[in-house]
């Protein structure tokens, strides 16, 4: 019995209970995440139905668009069956190749800090229907981040502050990166680093899959904090970690670019004082010889744009954005003009607005000109010389589609004129 049942007027729809929020399915957000798939007007959704009452199967299906049906790939009920007959483990996430050939399956996901980042993973084969454990005789629930090579030959993943591949046709094992002792963390980040700049995942394949950049850090002599534990057993529990307070020692942290056949790092030498500085951001620049970085000063109040040469280790300062209060880190950057050319958000102006930048950052052009911010940049359309973009210019509490020109910078909007609200919305490759 719950409280539900016998109190005075519990039944009257009017009324908010526990069980209505939080047990029952009344409010829950009724949609699913659609992934695109390149080139195609086609998407994946990974979605949970009931069956036979209160069972329920997860179906990974293809939404084929010339045909307007979905196409199921994966059936976590039929294709999971474990040891001992228990229910088939929860799929938390998926990947495909980009051919559509493999699939990449992610559960068993556990909570580390805020996120559920550490679980184990599956290969499926879509054409031979063979499904795999990877990540060899790892612990249950110890892989992190695992990612498909461009060419779905290879597996990347983090394991106890290491960064591991695994060949997918041998399934042999080796690791790219050493920690020297406890305080070095590889391919993922510390509670700084997640906590302040929401990086977590913290490595990515080059486009041509011959090199994996990611960001090393080491939390030497940065004060250690207790985060006591008296839940889950009779005694307390504490685990240390590290955590800098103002003004104290901050972890140090570099960019490494591995070449995946000999292991061989090469680090990327930024200016500065790496406890002094953030590398709050990193990418390929467009190619699989350079790569992006975005460093703050520990004020947080400047941000240095870095293009790294991966070969001669050449370090080259593109943009910079400098403020009295405070900048931000960005995340929508997309190249154009062949990579001649990329996007850049600044509110160099007062308003939050589109630049394009160039590879070197000697020109930057002001796209978005007006008393308005671009919220967030969704998509370039580069063919049809248009991008798309959230904004609001004339109620902050409202959130609309717009599409605008690149060459005049005139904007339209497309959320219709009745809908009023927040708005999210997701492009398929070529706009369409």
């Amino acid at each position: 019995m719950n409280a539900d049942d016998v109190l005075p007027g519990s039944k009257d729809p009017s009324r908010l209970t526990v069980d209505r929020i939080f047990h029952e399915k009344e409010f829950e957000l009724k949609g699913y995440d659609a992934r695109w798939i390149e080139e195609t007007n086609d998407f994946t959704v990974l979605r949970e139905i009931e069956q036979d009452g209160d069972e329920s199967v997860q179906l990974i299906q293809k939404y084929i668009s010339g045909e307007d049906k979905f196409e199921t790939i994966f059936s976590s009920k039929e294709l999971f069956q474990p040891e001992d007959k228990s229910d088939p483990p929860k799929i938390d996430g998926y990947a495909f190749s980009k051919d559509q050939t493999k699939l990449l399956i992610y559960t068993n996901a556990q909570r580390v800090w805020r996120q559920n980042t550490r679980g184990d993973y599956w290969l499926f084969d879509c054409d031979t229907r063979k499904l795999v454990q990877l990540g060899g005789d790892a612990p249950s629930a110890t892989m992190m981040f695992a990612k498909l090579s461009p060419d779905a030959t290879q597996l990347a993943f983090v394991r106890e502050r290491n960064v591991y591949i695994e060949d997918l046709a041998n399934h042999q094992i080796r690791n790219i990166t050493q920690s020297e002792n406890e305080h070095i963390i590889n391919g993922t980040a510390d509670w700084v680093y997640e906590e302040e700049f929401h990086v977590r995942d913290g490595f990515c394949w080059s486009p041509d899959g011959k090199h994996i950049a990611y960001w090393q850090i080491d939390t030497t002599g940065v004060g250690q904090f207790p985060l006591v534990n008296n839940i889950d057993s009779r005694y307390p529990e504490v685990t240390w970690f590290a955590y800098p307070k103002v003004g104290e020692r901050n972890p140090a942290c570099r960019i490494g670019v591995a070449n995946c056949q000999s292991g061989k790092t090469e680090w990327i030498t930024l200016p500065g004082d790496s406890r002094e500085h953030y590398v709050a951001r990193m990418q390929w620049a467009g190619n699989s010889d350079e790569i992006l970085v975005q460093q703050l000063n520990r004020l947080q109040n400047r941000n240095q744009l870095f293009l790294a040469n991966i070969h001669s280790g050449s370090v080259v300062n593109s943009v910079n954005e400098q403020d009295e209060a405070w900048v931000d880190v960005h995340d929508e950057l997309f190249w154009i003009d062949d990579g001649k050319k990329f996007t850049w958000l600044s509110e160099r102006d007062g308003w939050r607005h589109l630049y394009i930048a160039s590879r070197t950052g000697l020109d930057l052009d002001l796209v978005t000109p007006g008393d308005y911010d671009v919220i967030k940049l969704l998509k370039v359309d580069e063919p049809n010389k248009c991008f798309y973009f959230i904004a609001s210019p004339n109620d902050a509490t409202q959130r609309f589609l717009f599409r605008g020109d690149l060459e005049t910078g005139t904007i339209n909007r497309l959320t219709p004129a009745d809908q009023t609200g927040v708005h999210e919305y997701s492009f398929s490759d070529d706009c369409s």
